[in-house]
Order: structure tokens, then C-alpha cells, then sequence
């Protein structure tokens, strides 16, 4: 279906004093409606040998091109009947809507493209999706209008890049599809599809990634930053504060401005096995205070194992205990989060979360975790005083050779962004 602007219709009559910002370059004159079904079909062979007498009979049987032929249920038939127990069926379909049901056989892979008109008229009124938009630049509705001169040096760039990349991946399928994993395969099975991947200086890791970076500094203007795929986010708890730490740019030891804003997923207070237990948990949680998701009343078990608030004390006032705050924080684009020890300080090109004083049970009977207690946890007061069961944390002590007596062990929560400047 196309829609194009009648023609008694007129832009606003000040659109020529607009910034030209605001107005762009082109209007759209029509737009073209419908849908899109792209079907993937591929025989996996068991073994080399197979794979040969695949590819010989899928010449002979299925000259198939351009749109998929609904007349070829036959051929495949008669592939299968030649070809039986030799291969499995792999099937992929990308389309403007998802077929309600995934094809697994040709069989369904027939079906979902006779009834794809049906499934696309369900969209918009009948009339799809918007697939392809007819742009006309503004100096059609005005002669005096300045005409829009596309940037011919970005687009030989995006061309050029594209043909490689093109390039590069044709001959990694083939390599891939032709690998021999017997012990006659020879070593340099890849060697064409790494020299087209590029060589010398341009043979470097995720090399197609980093020039699309350049490509939209290039347009945008924006500052190149390189961002490897991995890393989507990291959880780490926030021992000591019922907040999560602002994001700077100070934050980061190497200097590098960072855009990775912390969120706050919950915040309660500190828990976990009692002090004398024999048995129980030996990780701490922080747990949310309001409305916790607990079972019902049962009979008390022989032995059961306990999970109860975790406080700490403090070397000024030793006799007096204070629960523990926590919060559950979000960090996104962060690859890992790691809590040092012994350390002031985050290694380069990781930021700082929070800073604290390492805390351990020293009168448990299970063997406890180590957690990093935020420093701004000491500036609140005292808020109440446990009971003999609760956990209470104590401040770590360390000596080492050039610790000039024993000390209190300090700690750092770092996360790493995966994320560097490209001079």
C-alpha cells in the first residue's frame, strides 16, 4: 500500500524563516506500506563426507533464487527421500512481524509464507508497516531554497566499509563451511578470511566495530569513545548506606568521563545467621524491611537454621551495636564490580562505588564472609543495642611487613566499564 501527499496540501507558510535545524532537508512525499518475510533454510550435514553428496543433490533438486517458490514442496520431498537421516533442518525467519507460530519444518515454513498477507493485515488497519519512505528535498517546494548537497566523502566511507566488512564475512562463512576437523585439516583453513579481515596494522580486535565508532565522530561529532558488546550491567551491594553512590567523572581513576548512572533497585538492612549458631547461611543478604515474602507458620523442625538482622560495632564504643543499612545497586554498561581489599584506591580505567573498613563476625562459629562497610556508615548514631544472638561485626586487623604494627584493613568497591578514549 502507498500513501502520498495530496497535492492540494501546503507546508506552513513561515517554514523559509524556520532554523534550518528545525525544518531538515527533504520532505516525505509518500510512504510505502506492507511487510517483509526473509526465510533461511540450511541442511546440516553429519559429517564431510555427507556434505558433499548434500550440496551436489541441492544443486540438482532446488534451483531456487530470488522469492521463495511455493512450488518447490515437491523438490524437497524428493531431496528428503534421497537425503534421508544425512542432515537436520535449520530454520530461520526474520520478519516485519513474527510468524504467531516459528516454522520447524518446510512443511510450516510453506504455510507461514502462504499466510503471511494475513498476518500482515492485522497491522495498522490492514495496511502494515511503513517499509520505505519517497523523500523529495525542500528546494522542490521552493526554487530559491538552498539544495541539500549529500557529504560524498561520508558516503565513499560508509561504502568502503561496508564492501569490506561484506568481504570479510563471505570469507569466514566459506572458510566455516569448508573446515576440515579431521587431522588432515590443514592449519591455514583460515588464512583467506583473516587476510580480508585485515592485515598488519589493521589486523586488530573488533576492527569493523571501532571503524563505525570513527564513521559517527565523523557525522555527529560526538567524542570517539570505544564500547566492546559485552558488559550490559552488574548488582553489587552497597554494605553500610540505604543509597546508591552518584556517578562522576572523578570517580574514574584514568580521568575518562563517564555516562553510566547508578540506580537503586532496593534498600533494606543487613541479615544472616546468628552469632552461636552450629549451622546456617554463611553469606550475608541484604534484605528488604517492608513486606517480606515468607511462607506460612509450619511446625519448628529439630534443627532448624536461623536468619536474623547483622550489626556492627565500633573500636570507640565496643559494647554498643548498630544495624547495618544496604542498598542493591545498578550499574549499567559494567562489565564486572570487584571489592578490593587492603586498597584506597581503584585500579586505572575502573571507578570508584564506595570506599569503607573490611567487617568480619570474629565470634561466629560458621565461617563468615568478609564485606567492605561504607566509611559514612560511622557518622550515624547509635541506633540500638542487640541482642546476645545477633551477628556483630567487628573491624579486620592485618600486619605485614611494612604495616608498622597491626592495622585496620580498608576496602574499595570498584566496577569496571569496559570503556576507553580513542586518541
Amino acid at each position: 500500500v502507498t500513501e502520498t501527499i495530496p497535492s492540494h496540501l501546503q507546508p506552513k507558510t513561515d517554514w523559509m524563516s524556520m532554523a534550518p535545524e528545525t525544518v531538515g532537508t527533504h520532505y516525505v512525499r509518500s510512504i510505502i506500506y506492507g511487510g517483509e518475510l526473509i526465510a533461511s533454510l540450511r541442511l546440516k550435514a553429519n559429517n564431510r563426507e555427507e556434505r558433499e553428496i548434500i550440496k551436489a543433490a541441492v544443486s540438482a533438486n532446488l534451483q531456487l533464487t530470488g522469492t521463495f517458490d511455493l512450488n518447490a514442496n515437491g523438490s524437497f520431498d524428493k531431496l528428503r527421500k534421497d537425503l534421508a537421516g544425512m542432515y537436520n533442518e535449520d530454520i530461520k525467519v526474520m520478519a516485519t512481524k513474527s510468524p504467531s507460530s516459528p516454522p520447524q519444518t518446510v512443511e510450516d515454513l510453506m504455510k507461514v509464507v502462504a499466510n503471511y498477507p494475513k498476518e500482515i493485515s492485522t497491522i495498522n488497519n490492514g495496511k502494515g508497516k511503513a517499509l520505505k519512505a519517497e523523500l523529495y528535498p525542500l528546494s522542490s517546494l521552493k526554487a530559491d531554497y538552498p539544495n541539500y548537497l549529500p557529504n560524498r566523502y561520508e558516503d565513499e566511507f560508509v561504502d568502503e566499509m561496508y564492501t569490506a566488512l561484506q568481504r570479510a564475512q563471505s570469507e569466514f562463512h566459506k572458510a566455516i563451511n569448508d573446515l576440515d576437523v579431521s587431522i588432515k585439516g590443514k592449519v591455514d583453513q583460515f588464512a583467506k578470511a583473516f587476510e580480508a579481515y585485515g592485515t598488519g596494522k589493521n589486523n586488530i580486535p573488533n576492527r569493523f566495530q571501532r571503524w563505525f565508532w570513527k564513521l559517527r565522530h565523523e557525522i555527529t561529532k560526538e567524542p570517539i569513545v570505544w564500547e566492546k558488546p559485552d558488559g550490559s550491567g552488574a548488582v553489587y551491594i552497597n554494605w553500610g548506606s540505604e543509597t546508591c553512590p552518584t556517578t562522576s567523572s572523578s570517580d574514574l581513576e584514568s580521568g575518562l568521563s563517564s555516562t553510566a548512572a547508578v540506580s537503586l533497585l532496593y534498600s533494606g538492612r543487613a541479615a544472616g545467621t546468628l552469632s552461636k549458631s552450629w549451622a546456617g547461611g554463611r553469606n550475608f543478604e541484604c534484605m528488604k524491611i517492608k513486606e517480606p515474602k515468607i511462607s506460612k507458620a509450619i511446625n519448628t523442625q529439630p534443627k532448624p537454621a536461623y536468619l536474623d538482622a547483622v550489626e556492627y560495632r565500633t573500636l570507640i564504643e565496643p559494647e554498643k551495636s548498630r544495624p547495618i543499612p544496604c542498598a542493591a545497586c545498578m550499574v549499567p554498561e559494567t562489565v564486572a564490580v570487584k571489592t578490593l581489599y587492603a586498597q584506597t584506591s581503584c585500579p586505572k580505567n575502573w571507578r570508584k562505588e564506595y570506599s569503607g573498613i573490611t567487617m568480619a563476625d570474629s565470634s561466629s562459629n560458621v565461617d563468615g564472609e568478609f564485606i567492605c562497610l561504607n566509611k559514612e556508615v560511622f557518622e550515624r548514631p547509635a541506633e540500638s543495642e542487640a541482642g546476645v544472638n545477633t551477628s556483630k561485626l567487628n573491624p579486620v586487623w592485618m600486619s605485614c611487613e611494612k604495616c608498622d604494627g597491626e592495622k585496620i584493613v580498608p576496602c574499595v568497591v570498584c566496577s569496571y566499564e569496559n570503556k576507553s578514549q580513542i586518541e
